[in-house]
Order: C-alpha cells, then sequence, then structure tokens
C-alpha cells in the first residue's frame, strides 16, 4: 500500500486541507514569528513554500496556488485579509524592487508596477486576470533570496510533468491509501475465470495470475525521479554521501527543526546521533557545490569519455556542415584578423603623422611673387640690395 503523494490524485477535500495548510504557514511568514506575536516577514519560509509549490508543478500547480490564495481560517476570514485579501496583494504589501518581482513569479504571479500596470500585469489582464496565477505566462525564475536549506533546488521553471509533493513537507493530514497494480495486495477488477480461490488467465490454469506493472506509468515515474536526481545534483563527482534517497532521507530526519526538536512536555531535545549524521552529510553536501559546479563546466568543455567534449563536438559539426577542416580554418582566420588589426594600427599611427608633422609653407601667389623669379637679372638686384 502507498501513500498518495500527488496533488492531482487528492480529493477534493484533501486539496482543500494541502491548501489551507499552505495559506496558514504562509500567513505566519507574512505577519507572524509565532504564537500570533506580530514580526517582519520571514522570507526564508515564503520562498521554501514558493519552491515546494514549483517543485509539484504540473498543470495544476497555478490552481493550487489560487486555492491556496482563497483559502479562509475557521472563522470564514481570508489567511491574507491583512494584506488585500489575496495572495498576490499581501506578497505586494511585505516586498518591494527586485525581490517583489522575484517572489510575485516564483507562485506564477505577473510583476507590478508602482505607476500603472507592468508589460506582464497588462498580459495577465487580458488572460485569467491579474490575482491568479500563471506558471505558463509568469514561471520563469533564474533566482529566489533566502532560500533555506532544505528546500531543495531552485526550479528555476516549472515543469509541466506533475512531480510527487516533496516527503520532507508535512501535509498537515495523513492522505489516503490506495493500492496501485504491482502492490502485493492489487488484485484489480473482479475476474471472470477465478475459480477455486485462485486466479488464472485463461480460466483453465490452476496458478496465481501475476500482475502487470504499468510499463508507461513506471518510465514516467523513473524519468520524473531520474530529473529529480539530476537537478540536485546528489550523484556524481562531490555529490551527496550516500546518494540521492540518502538525501531525501536526510530531509525527512532533520525537517522538525534546524538544531533539535521541542517536546511535547516543554522540554527541548538535542539532535539524535543519526540526526547529526544526517546534518554531516548535508553540510558536506552544501560546502561541495562549488567543486560540483566545476566539474559540471569541466565535463561541458573537455568531455568525460562519453561522445567527447562539447568543444570536440562542435568542431565534428563545423567540419561536417563546411567540409573544411576547423584548425586550418581557424588559423587562417585568426592571421587575417592579425593582418586587419595591423593595417588598422598602420592607418591609425599615419593619421597621427599626418596631424602633427611640419609642412613646407604653402608658395607665394604669383602677384605676390611678380618681380622675385629666378632670372639673372634679378640675382643681381638681390645682391645689390643685400649689399654683397
Amino acid at each position: 500500500m502507498a501513500d498518495n503523494r500527488k496533488y492531482s490524485d487528492f480529493t477534493e477535500d484533501e486539496k482543500q486541507q494541502f491548501a489551507n495548510k499552505l495559506a496558514k504557514d504562509l500567513n505566519k511568514a507574512l505577519y507572524q514569528t509565532g504564537d500570533g506575536v506580530q514580526g517582519g516577514t520571514q522570507e526564508a519560509s515564503v520562498s521554501s513554500i514558493a519552491n515546494l509549490i514549483r517543485t509539484i508543478g504540473g498543470p495544476n500547480a497555478s490552481e493550487l496556488v489560487d486555492r491556496v490564495s482563497a483559502s479562509k481560517n475557521e472563522k470564514g476570514v481570508s489567511y491574507f485579509k491583512k494584506g488585500g485579501g489575496n495572495l498576490r496583494s499581501a506578497l505586494i504589501g511585505d516586498y518591494s524592487y527586485g525581490d517583489e518581482d522575484a517572489i510575485l513569479n516564483a507562485f506564477g504571479y505577473a510583476t507590478d508596477d508602482a505607476f500603472g500596470d507592468s508589460d506582464q500585469a497588462a498580459l495577465a489582464k487580458l488572460g485569467k486576470g491579474i490575482n491568479n496565477s500563471s506558471f505558463k505566462e509568469f514561471g520563469r525564475l533564474t533566482s529566489l533570496d533566502d532560500l533555506p536549506e532544505g528546500a531543495g533546488a531552485l526550479v528555476t521553471n516549472v515543469s509541466e510533468t506533475e512531480q510527487d509533493i516533496p516527503e520532507f513537507y508535512d501535509l498537515g493530514f495523513k492522505p489516503m491509501k490506495y493500492l496501485e497494480e504491482g502492490d502485493s495486495d492489487f488484485v484489480g477488477a473482479p475476474n471472470p475465470n477465478k475459480t477455486g480461490g485462485s486466479v488464472t488467465g485463461t480460466g483453465t490454469g490452476t496458478g496465481t495470475a501475476t500482475p502487470k506493472p504499468n510499463t508507461d506509468k513506471v518510465d514516467a515515474l523513473k524519468a520524473a525521479r531520474d530529473k529529480q536526481v539530476r537537478l540536485s545534483g546528489a550523484e556524481g563527482p562531490y555529490g551527496y554521501k550516500g546518494g540521492y534517497d540518502q538525501m531525501v532521507k536526510d530531509q525527512a530526519i532533520l525537517k522538525p527543526t534546524r538544531l533539535g526538536q521541542r517536546e511535547a512536555d516543554g522540554g527541548f531535545r538535542l539532535r539524535s546521533a543519526a540526526e547529526r549524521q544526517a546534518r554531516i552529510r548535508e553540510g558536506q553536501f552544501d560546502m561541495q557545490e562549488p567543486k560540483r559546479i566545476v566539474m559540471e563546466n569541466f565535463r561541458n568543455r573537455y568531455g568525460d569519455g562519453a561522445g567527447g567534449s562539447r568543444l570536440e563536438q562542435e568542431r565534428k559539426q563545423f567540419e561536417k556542415d563546411t567540409g573544411m577542416e576547423a584548425e586550418a580554418t581557424e588559423r587562417m582566420t585568426r592571421a587575417g584578423e592579425e593582418a586587419v588589426g595591423l593595417q588598422r594600427q598602420r592607418q591609425q599611427r599615419q593619421k597621427v603623422l599626418d596631424k602633427y608633422r611640419v609642412k613646407e609653407p604653402e608658395p607665394m601667389s604669383p602677384e605676390v611673387a611678380k618681380g622675385f623669379e629666378d632670372t639673372e637679372k634679378n640675382r643681381k638686384r638681390m645682391k645689390k640690395i643685400l649689399g654683397s
């Protein structure tokens, strides 16, 4: 038997319970520091909830945000009454400048402009409306400040394929149990060929039929898990100690708190040995992130033995497309560029010389030079004037 951890598979009542839990957590993060005490916005908690919804993804992600925005408490009052009655207005009231744009897009909302409609807001008004979420239109995100540890990797673009709700998040209720094809207790629809307490495929045998797993669903789940593994960076060089599965387990172990746990009687319990080891593995994984980035860049440029490096693949593609040798073409291109550069330098130098070179005086006009022509008569005349 398996726990239902997909939002789309929840009953209508469970969807509303989940949305109310998210709305309540957002209310606390926006307006309270705990126990009704007013305080500043807990941006790390808001970012964590936004990334949780983005991690779930799928076609119903925007519907979940809208359901959260419309959620009300036990007294029938909106969780975001203080911020204007809906989630988008509450976020605008608590954030500003670039942080405001980032958190709005994180929830699939159009950005806001204090002096009229932004381009995204104008587009939203033509679609679902300014206060409705649309990850398809406004879900792209490059950064999110104060994303806390344990919130998972930043989801830059919400997937069209729905993912399981991360195990580390407390739903606030226990979802119904259901049997999947392949579970030991799964029998499927009634079999008309059932005889003598045993199920047979044709009605003539006596063996128990083995349910065949849904290969399409298995492949989809495997693809989704592989994507999560790839995005997390848990596998490979400088990955998480114990791999992706260990990372998920550690997140579940550490979910109550980052330092310890408050017991029911009010006492405070420090971490157990297992929790301390889980935090050590998590810390090592975080510290090795720069190394993982360097390794990824190195593999992209120089390859990892599988198909050659990106540089090698681009070289082969160039030779295939042009029929020319890449190295020879590069040498010719560089030689041409150097020649053009030298020619440009010579021209610049000549301009400077022409500008500052001492020039010969302009010759006298014929009218002024009249009587001073180089003749025998004029030479005698000049000697007389100069007394020589």
